[in-house]
């Protein structure tokens, strides 16, 4: 079998009898004979593939031969394809100028007589062969022609490298403000740059056959042997070649400096040589020990405000958590609507108050990395409506609907940390209903697509909230400023509104420490769309835990221990605990009162501003059954610290239904649970 693939020839006529008698002369030689039935297929087949003949009849339907003739002259690819035309009819010289005017080179007449045909299309296909070797030929001679101009480049190039490699080296190695110098294997200097004289102090006469130890002691450790003598082979470790090391050089007189050097080897002639580039780093040491010390010292100071903005957090808000709770107790008593207007702008103030210093001293733990999460279980119900209601009064003084809503699927309980996910309610509902002027502002609560939970630890969900208001939507312009710290979208809004622009920034930073994220999500100018997405754990609350208004009689006339130092902090816990129905006794430490549990009967426990060193008496009184509800000072940076039995750690401020809610439910418990809460 012949290795010769088949020569492709395109036959083209709307007769298909005609093209079997065309194929009938041609199947005996080595061609591939292609049909087109139409101008317009030929034309598609000649897209596909290069054809050596193309034979074609002139009278078809749609696209003559002569305009399927014209198109192929017309592009580049197919213009020098040959075209043999066939035709029905002998109308002379018309006909033939025509088909050789649309580019045909031979014209045919039907009935066609097979030898002429045969020999026609042979001597064509030997052209196109022929013209196929020599384009093979002429590819091969222009590779080999860029193959000789390609080394001969190589060669001019390596000709030019050899000739300035050498001057562009030495230039280096003199104009280099770096020490260099090269040594044998001896360890004795061959030859040194300018820079060497200015760094060691040596004259380049007098470093030439000078030993490499002598101006880098260090040379001896790293090859792991000292020089016993002159002509002892010099070996430096692979670990040290091409490594930058810091040591101690020696300048001429003994004067010492610290440096930087990086060693180089290579054979030449069968000679090992070391290259050494020298640094003095003195100054560059110098200024790395005062940045260190800039960095201690900012560290410090760092600490100091820290310090500064717990100790001012205190001192601000404990006066501040005394105006609340006296407000609370005042809303207890009989009051006139003026008054109830004045106890109301009282907690108001001091609840706005309280809230930037929080917004303040979060934003402090963010920048240090100290956000610590508290997870319990909680009601989502419950902590979306009391939010809701803390800005009930404002909406419907600005005539404003607030509406909120949880999906069926979202579950009553959840666990995670109800205090930082109610930090977040409030500023993207208290934002919504500030900037909202008519209108409306809407809370929705649903549940998306499980979220990952670490080995071990109950799945979680991820829990979406969204706020939607009906106010002047933000600016696409400004929204890349939204979750940046003190940053607000127009002066003019801290004039009017007020707010330290913390907010939101805030809420981002603890999304994100819960897994999840706070985003705009509105795109047009009809209102703002705020989503926040958090992981949480569904929760079942144990059947056997009562709830807390079953546990509301059992308050009456307990007897309870309040320690505070603070006298007024005494009597304000004092209040709140008798208005519960309780029975306070006062106390100003808790060594003072070791025993007074037990001589007094009571169950339960206040300590105020609660410090790590009454941890055993309090211990203590939980051996005794006495229940503890231990309130760490306001502003003291850190986690809580670690529970203990029958004691529970809160952050303050406490208020009146965080008292009846922990004295309620530590009642209605069948045993002691050690928790860590805030309340």
């Amino acid at each position: 079998m012949s290795d010769v693939q088949p020569v492709p020839l395109l036959l083209v006529d709307d007769h298909v009898e005609n093209l079997l008698a065309l194929e009938a002369v041609l199947s005996a030689e080595n061609y591939r004979l292609v049909r087109a039935e139409s101008g317009e297929e030929a034309l598609r087949h000649v897209l596909r593939e290069e054809f050596a003949v193309i034979v074609m009849d002139v009278q078809m339907p749609g696209m003559d031969g002569f305009e399927t003739a014209r198109l192929l002259k017309s592009r580049e690819k197919t213009k020098d394809v040959p075209i043999l035309f066939i035709s029905a009819t002998n109308r002379e010289a018309v006909d033939q100028f025509q088909g050789y005017s649309a580019g045909a080179v031979d014209y045919l007449v039907k009935p066609i007589v097979p030898p002429i045909f045969k020999a026609k299309i042979a001597a064509f296909v030997r052209m196109y062969l022929n013209n196929r070797e020599l384009e093979e030929r002429q590819k091969q001679l222009e590779q080999q022609k860029a193959e000789l101009e390609s080394v001969n480049r190589e060669l001019l190039r390596v000709t030019y490298g050899l000739t300035t490699a050498e001057a562009k080296s030495r230039m280096i190695f003199d104009t280099s403000i770096d020490g260099m110098f090269i040594f044998d294997a001896t360890g004795n200097i061959l030859s040194v740059n300018p820079a060497m004289e200015r760094l060691f102090g040596y004259k380049a006469g007098e470093l030439v056959g000078y030993p490499a130890e002598k101006i880098l002691p260090a040379i001896e450790e790293m090859r792991g042997r000292r020089f016993e003598g002159r002509g002892e082979a010099f070996e430096v470790p692979p670990f040290v070649t091409g490594v930058v090391c810091e040591m101690t050089a020696c300048k001429k007189g003994n004067a010492l400096f610290e440096a930087e050097i990086q060693l180089g080897e290579s054979v030449i002639d069968e000679q090992r040589l070391y290259a050494c580039t020298v640094r003095d780093i003195t100054d560059r040491k110098g200024t790395m020990r005062l940045l260190t010390e800039a960095k201690n010292a900012a560290e410090i100071a760092s600490r100091a405000k820290s310090e500064f903005l717990a100790v001012m957090s205190h001192e601000i808000r404990t006066p501040m958590n005394g105006l609340i709770g006296m407000s609370d107790l005042m809303y207890e008593t009989a009051m006139s609507r003026e008054q109830e207007a004045y106890a109301h702008a009282i907690r108001d103030n001091a609840n706005r108050l309280l809230s930037i210093m929080n917004d303040i001293l979060d934003f402090t733990s963010m920048e240090s990395g100290k956000i610590e999460l508290d997870e319990q279980p909680f009601s989502l119900r419950e902590c979306l409506a009391d939010v809701i209601g803390k800005f009930r009064e404002e909406a419907e003084r600005k005539d404003l609907e607030l509406v909120w809503e949880l999906e069926e699927d979202v579950p009553e309980y959840v666990v995670g940390d109800p205090h930082r996910y109610r930090q977040i309610l409030h500023h993207l509902i208290n934002n919504a209903v500030k900037f909202t002027g008519s209108g409306g502002v809407y809370v929705l609560v649903r549940t998306r697509e499980e979220a990952p939970s670490a080995p071990g630890d109950p799945p979680k969900i991820r829990l979406e909230t969204t706020v939607q208001d009906t106010g002047e939507a933000i600016p696409e312009e400004k929204r890349h400023r939204l979750f940046m710290p003190f940053s607000q979208m127009d002066s003019s809004m801290t004039r009017k509104h007020g707010g330290t622009g913390l907010g939101l920034a805030v809420c981002q930073t603890l999304a994100k420490a819960m897994g999840g994220g706070v985003r705009l999500a509105s795109r047009d100018r009809s209102g703002n769309r705020f989503v926040c997405r958090i992981n949480v754990a569904p929760f079942e609350w144990p059947a056997e835990f009562p709830r807390l208004s079953a546990a509301a009689g059992a308050l009456r006339s307990q007897p309870v221990l309040i320690v505070a130092r603070d006298a007024f902090r005494r009597r304000l816990l004092s209040a709140l605990s008798r208005k519960l129905g309780l029975a306070p006794l006062g106390a100003t430490c808790p060594a003072a009162a070791l025993s007074w549990p037990s001589r007094n009967k009571a169950l339960l426990a206040i300590v105020d501003e609660y410090a790590d060193d009454e941890r055993e008496i309090i211990r203590h009184w939980g051996e005794e059954g006495v229940r503890t509800l231990c309130i760490r000072a306001s502003g003291v940076s850190g986690p809580l610290p670690e529970p203990m039995p029958g004691c529970e750690i809160v952050e303050g401020p406490v208020s009146l239904s965080g008292l009846k809610s922990f004295f309620g439910e530590t009642l209605m418990e069948n045993r002691v649970q050690s928790r860590s809460r805030r309340v």
